[in-house]
């Protein structure tokens, strides 16, 4: 899992934190534990493999804070089992609230509505499919071209799409009705998400076109709270370019900020939220998200 997440064999928020659940399920069933504080010791060691396998995944993170929130509590009798049921049903909890986001961002958009989306999310292919907008727009999203997975599904389901080349986003935007995008992160003031996804919210303030950020809750960094940011990766140059001339310098940042100011609202699992209420509505719906931030 540790190997398939740092190659982007994994891909996505919510496909790596199952795929981080599996694997600490995997390790709590053929632990060798003799004690409950024993079985704490090898998740923790396997949890940290985990996290450190992609820096920019605060839903894994949040994911394993939950785990070991809701652990402290068991009693020391049938401690494996009680540790699966909890890494279980929160794997449940995730699916849950991930289709939530899917029937509230259906409710959001009208049939007739021409979105556009850029990258590939599983939270606005959800909103989508359920939603069946009359045309979605979607961007290449270069050099990986995960826009071509937001395409094939979207064909497949008999949504008329039409794919731009990134660099042509602004003639759309301002003849869309919305635009969607998932993200990576959500800290206090700004979400993490695909490259070009500034550019697209900076498009959005000035043709007064709603930009939407769906995704679950679960992508909140409580850490981002006490000034640790999200590291913005900067992935291998030859994913731009394979064989490049000699002495040129190529950037390939994987991930933009997008500040709340140029956000309309989230889409969640909690509901539609304005930017500026979405920090308190969090706090209070998840305790254990903000516990023990250090």
């Amino acid at each position: 899992m540790v190997r398939d997440i740092e190659t982007l064999k994994i891909q996505g928020a919510s496909n790596v934190a199952r795929a981080g659940l599996k694997a600490l399920d995997h390790v709590v069933r053929r632990s060798m534990a003799d004690s409950k504080k024993e079985l704490v010791k090898e998740l923790k060691a396997a949890s940290k493999k985990l996290v450190n396998a992609r820096e920019t995944e605060p839903m894994l993170r949040n994911a394993v804070r939950y785990i070991f929130w809701k652990v402290a509590d068991i009693s020391v009798d049938n401690y494996k089992a009680k540790t699966r049921e909890i890494i279980n049903g929160l794997y449940g909890t995730v699916n849950d609230a991930k289709k939530k986001v899917f029937e509230i961002g259906a409710n959001v958009i009208k049939d007739s509505d021409r979105v556009l989306t850029h990258c590939h999310s599983s939270s606005v292919m959800g909103i989508i499919k359920a939603a069946k907008p009359r045309e979605v727009i979607c961007t290449e999203s270069r050099p990986k071209y995960q826009g071509r997975l937001t395409a094939k599904e979207l064909v497949k389901k008999g949504i008329k799409t039409t794919m731009i080349v990134d660099s042509s986003v602004a003639n759309h935007v301002r003849s869309v009705d919305a635009v969607l995008i998932g993200c990576d992160a959500i800290t206090p003031n700004k979400v993490i998400n695909k490259i070009g996804s500034y550019g697209i919210s900076l498009l959005c303030e000035k043709y007064d076109v709603p930009l939407y950020v769906c995704s679950t809750s679960y992508k909140f960094d409580p850490e981002s709270i006490i000034g640790k940011g999200v590291v913005v990766e900067q992935r291998s140059p030859k994913e731009v370019w394979r064989f490049p001339p000699k002495g040129l310098k190529i950037l390939n940042p994987a991930f933009d900020f997008v500040d709340y100011d140029n956000i309309y609202s989230f889409i969640n699992e909690l509901g539609l939220f304005s930017p500026d209420s979405l920090f308190i509505t969090l706090k209070d719906s998840y305790e254990w998200m903000f516990e023990k931030v250090r």
